[in-house]
């Protein structure tokens, strides 16, 4: 179905039982053809997904390890673990923006709603999307390995939440 004026679902809460309804929404300008289809009744379900772009990385180890003598020890490394195991480099990041991603957003009600729609909500630009177990956050390192995954592009700024009702 193709949106014609605003967002085709929207998620309502249910203040007596605390289920959310996703509903869809009438596209129609007929007043007298209007109607919405509950489409499911549950509760609400937050989804982060941040992306690796693989071509990027690529790109990143590249200069890397042409300039080499000019990166501390350790860049590489988190560089290969992220091409290695990508989700497990930010799930950290997934997670932390899925647990506050209700209290971010606020009010639930007639907010744009779909697996296919997800929309942009900053939960990790301090510390970045990117973990590695041997390496701090705080750290030189991942500093300078934030600054490289942004200047390649690698990894978007925080992760891409989306929300449903399951």
């Amino acid at each position: 179905m193709e949106v014609e004026h605003g967002p085709d679902k929207g998620i309502y809460e249910i203040p007596e039982t605390g289920d959310s309804v996703l509903v869809q929404l009438c596209q129609n300008a007929c007043i007298t053809d209007a109607f919405h289809f509950v489409k499911k009744v549950g509760s609400t379900t937050w989804t982060a997904r941040a992306e690796v772009n693989q071509d990027a990385l690529s790109d990143a180890l590249t200069h890397v390890n042409n300039y080499s003598d000019e990166f501390p020890d350790g860049i590489r490394d988190v560089l290969e673990y992220l091409r290695d195991n990508p989700r497990d480099a930010v799930a950290e990041a997934e997670e932390f923006a899925e647990m506050c991603a209700a209290d971010s957003v606020g009010d639930v009600n007639g907010i744009p709603a779909s697996e296919f729609d997800p929309f942009y909500e900053s939960f990790r630009a301090i510390d970045g999307v990117v973990s590695h177990p041997e390496y701090e956050q705080e750290g030189e390192v991942m500093e300078i390995v934030r600054d490289i995954l942004s200047n390649y592009g690698v990894v978007p700024s925080s992760p891409l939440v989306s929300v449903t009702v399951r």
